[in-house]
């Protein structure tokens, strides 16, 4: 008693699915699957069928057999669109479908269509309807991947001129730029109660004036300007420190001139400003000895290499 009625409503089902349309078809194969509509041969020429009057872009790929890479990339990019353009209002979001065919689902279709690499997206405009093209020709139009990439953002530019409205596409949020952000902001503020002090101390901005001004004072400008090496061979087959004549200087001069004048310094700041507060003779006797004969004898070795650039310099001081 019981199976004529299960058999009535089996009836019924079936009738209901075969009145169905294709677009009705459609519209309910992509509310199933994030408002993308998975083909196979069947589905494919009905989707493409030259009575169509709807637009549809088709991703074709090979994720199933041959996990090709460029496939991994589209995936996500035409899903975020496919799931897009399912927030739209249903008159305009029936009239265009967003379709994927892999090459396991559908070998028929890639080897009618001739194709040999994946992924391939491919629009076809109405055939036919209100938004038929003006010039009443329906042949697919093939995405260019080497222009644009896999970036769903232009993806969806480029096929919102085929579709009844725009791809309403908003790209999500960067959680690792943000993240970065906020970790970033925040390890400042942590080290900045230890790198204030220090920016902040007048000896921090002393040390950093000096060591400009040595650098610059030893030719640094003259050196990057020019393109100078940092050293060359002497003629005799050694090592040459010191480039002779004025118009050429080495990039290791700039190092040995700013050190020199450094300790002159040193030693003048040490003869005039620490040496005079000690209490004791004895030290004050002894730094005097000490910083007189540094000074001389980095004075000395500044003779030299000026006797070094000007070759017809006749002086010297003990070296």
């Amino acid at each position: 008693m019981l199976l004529l009625p299960l058999l009535s409503l089996l009836s019924l089902s079936c009738l209901a699915a075969a009145k169905q349309s294709p677009r009705e078809r459609f519209t309910a194969l992509a509310a199933a699957n994030d408002g993308i509509v998975k083909l196979d041969d069947e589905l494919y020429n009905l989707l493409t069928s030259p009575s169509r009057d709807w637009s549809a872009a088709i991703q074709l790929t090979a994720l199933k057999s041959f996990k090709c890479p460029p496939c991994k990339e589209l995936e996500p990019a035409f899903k975020a669109l496919g799931k897009a353009w399912s927030q739209v209002s249903a008159t305009d979001r029936d009239d265009h479908f967003f379709a994927t065919l892999d090459f396991e689902d559908g070998k028929e279709t890639f080897k009618k269509l001739g194709l040999s690499s994946a992924p391939v997206l491919r629009v076809h405009p109405p055939a036919q309807g209100p938004r038929q093209p003006p010039s009443g020709r329906s042949d697919p139009l093939t995405y260019d991947f080497g222009n644009s990439g896999f970036d769903p953002a232009l993806l969806a530019e480029h096929l919102s001129r085929y579709t009844p409205v725009p791809i309403p596409y908003k790209a999500p949020p960067n959680y690792a730029l943000i993240a970065t952000t906020a970790t970033s902001i925040l390890t400042l503020v942590v080290v900045a109660r230890f790198i204030l002090p220090i920016l902040m101390s007048r000896w921090t901005w002393a040390v950093f004036t000096i060591g400009m001004s040595l650098t610059m004072v030893g030719g640094f400008m003259f050196v990057h300007i020019r393109g100078m090496p940092y050293i060359a061979g002497g003629q005799h087959g050694g090592v040459e420190y010191i480039a002779p004549g004025f118009q050429t200087q080495y990039g290791i001069e700039v190092q040995i001139i700013g050190f020199l004048y450094g300790v002159l310094s040193l030693g003048f700041i040490s003869m005039t400003m620490i040496i005079p507060r000690h209490t004791s003779p004895a030290r004050q006797r002894y730094g005097v000895y000490v910083w007189t004969g540094v000074s001389l004898t980095l004075f000395s070795v500044l003779v030299s290499i000026f006797k070094i650039k000007n070759g017809g310099y006749p002086f010297r001081l003990f070296l």
